[in-house]
């Protein structure tokens, strides 16, 4: 019951995710420190209902956004 993301950077940085419902409220948050090369995210699900969810992730100079669809 989770989403894994693998995350690359060139440099240490600050790393936030922020997951949306399909009313755009915010259902969970996180932020932390990446550190240079790849690092692996994962994102808890439980709890959350099934349906279609927005993940934006973001850091000082990157932004993206992930449409996800929970089933189980």
């Amino acid at each position: 019951n989770f989403v894994r993301m693998d995350i690359q950077t060139l440099e240490d940085r600050d790393f936030e995710w922020i997951l949306y419902n399909a009313l755009g409220q915010e259902v969970l948050k996180s932020s932390r420190k990446v550190t240079k090369g790849t690092q692996t995210i994962e994102i808890p699900l439980t709890g959350l209902s099934n349906g279609t969810y927005q993940l934006q992730m973001k850091s000082e100079d990157f932004i993206k956004g992930i449409k996800l669809i929970k089933i189980q």
